[in-house]
Parts: C-alpha cells; structure tokens; sequence
C-alpha cells in the first residue's frame, strides 16, 4: 500500500521513533543509561518483566470515525528493531583471530560497538465493514541476519572487522471496528503485540533485540472523518470516554487544520519556544491537560 496518507506525519513519527534512540547512551564508555532508553517498547510476551506487570507487550489504540461500513481505515504500525554492532580488533600477526574492543581507531575514524536501530513498518487498508464482525489479524515477521565486514588503514592492512546481527521478531497486529450508540460512528481499534519467542534467562541486551522499541502507529480514514476524543459532541462523549489508548500520549507540532481532524487542540498552559501557539497542538489522555514548556534535551543540538 502507498504510504501518501501518511506524508504529512512524516516528521512528526520520525522524531517519535527516534527520541530515545538518539539520547541514550551519551557515549560509548558511559556507565550511566548503557542501553538505548526508547520511549514505548515493547517486550516479547513471555519476557518475565511482561508477566509481573513491569514492562509492556502491547499497545493499542483506539478512535471513533464517523462514516459508513465503505470508510477505509489505513493503518501504519512503526517501531524500531535494534541490531548488535561490534567491533573486533585483530589479533596481531593473526589474520583470522579477532578480540572484542569497545572501539578501534583507524586513521582518523572511531568505530564503535554499539547498538544500532532498523526502521520497521507494517502498513494495512481496511474497509470498516470488513472489520466490523471478524477482526483481521495480521501477522507479521523479520527474518535474522548476521554480517562482516573488515576493516582496514588506507594501507589496505586488515586492522579489525564489523560483525552486525539481528535477531528475528514477530508480532501480531488486530483490526477491529465496532458500533457506538450514535448511527454511523464507529470505534476503530488497532492492537498491536510482540510475539517473539523469549528464551528464559538471556540477559537485557537480548530482550531488547527482541523488543519494538518506540513504538507507535499511524492512521488516517478514507470517505469518513475521526472524532475528537478531547473535546467530543456531547452526543459522543460517553464513546470517547469509553476509547481506551494503551502506552500512548502523543504531543505534536502540525498544521491546526490537520491534526484538529485528531482531537488535537492548543493548550495555552503548553508551550514550545519558537513555535507559533496555534502550530503548536496536544492530545492529553486524562482528564489534567499538561502544563509547562517543552524543551528538547541537550544531546539534540550536541556537535560532538
């Protein structure tokens, strides 16, 4: 499916999938905040901080469109897949025996171990009527890989190499649409679920290779239009109240007549320097809008 619908939103998921991602760690030898911090990861099912409660398997969202069983609900599940990068310095006078460093200076080049991050999306279209009595259960997955690559002085001497692997992940995503009280309102849900298999006793960074981290998901409705959940009619207030949002709390910057379709409404209490108010929109889960100034940290405006 084309992804157009999704345009407008762009950069707004970029800087969603990628905020914790870019923060942490704020070097490589750091002590503090050594993983990725990620906002909204998902853990597999069966991890053990799943089942006592402390960490997520899911998300889910749910709206109301008002349309009929012909409005076509696009949906854009995102998440980043993080994948081991190491970096292996040669042992010397040994070709094909390699140690583990933290990092390797090559000329004027430092190459690090680190984790990296994988863009992942899964898209779907659906008519709400399809939906409507038998929910559509998407199932999807991504196969592991594993690489090499060597690295060498400007000399061509083989100084060390990059191995990068990924492990496979696979999740589950639900569809669902039922009606409200109101005639041709309905409410749209879209779960999604981490379903990869957890080995019992691997350490963090494996539960993190196989976790989604940041994620989110977008949508947009075709021949029919979503409802505020904010600031609903008061015909659909019970509706709104009764949508339940699991692991989200969107803060957006966008073009008012956009994001409004959404529920989105400026909040004078919050504030963002450089951004006119009217650009600058909110979609509060609870009943205590927030309040304050939004600053991005320190490590986004960092050269070095």
């Amino acid at each position: 499916m084309s992804s157009t619908a999704f345009d407008k939103a762009e950069q707004i998921a970029k800087a969603v999938l990628y905020e914790g991602y870019m923060l942490y760690p704020y070097r490589a030898s750091s002590t503090k905040n050594r993983q990725r911090a990620t906002f909204g990861t998902l853990y597999p099912e069966h991890h053990p901080d799943v089942l006592n409660g402390s960490e997520k398997c899911r998300n889910q969202l749910q709206c109301l469109v008002r349309g009929d069983a012909s409005s076509v609900v696009a949906s854009c599940v995102r998440f980043l897949q993080m994948r081991s990068r190491v970096i292996e310095a040669r042992d010397s006078g040994m070709n094909n025996h390699f140690h583990w460093v933290e990092s390797l200076l090559i000329g004027t080049e430092i190459n690090q171990s680190l984790d990296e991050a994988v863009e992942r999306a899964v898209e779907a279209e659906v008519e709400v009527g399809e939906i409507l009595h038998r929910p559509r259960m998407i199932a999807f997955e991504f196969a592991p890989s594993l690489s090499s690559s060597d690295l060498r002085d400007a000399n061509g001497n083989l100084l060390g190499r990059i191995r990068k692997a990924q492990l496979a992940i696979s999740g589950n995503i639900r569809l669902s649409a039922e009606t409200t009280e109101q005639a041709r309102v309905f409410r749209i849900t879209i779960e999604l679920m981490n379903t990869t298999s957890y080995v019992s006793g691997s350490d963090v960074s494996s539960a993190l290779l196989t976790s989604f981290a940041s994620a989110h998901t977008i949508v947009s409705v075709r021949e029919g239009e979503f409802i505020s959940l904010l600031d609903p009619p008061q015909d659909l207030r019970d509706a709104a109240a009764a949508c339940k949002n699991i692991g989200l709390y969107p803060v957006l910057v966008g073009d008012p007549g956009y994001y409004e379709r959404f529920g989105f409404r400026h909040i004078p209490e919050l504030t963002l320097e450089g951004v006119p108010p009217e650009f600058f929109l909110a979609l509060p889960f609870g009943e205590s809008p927030p309040q304050g100034v939004v600053v991005f940290h320190e490590a986004f405006t960092a050269t070095a």
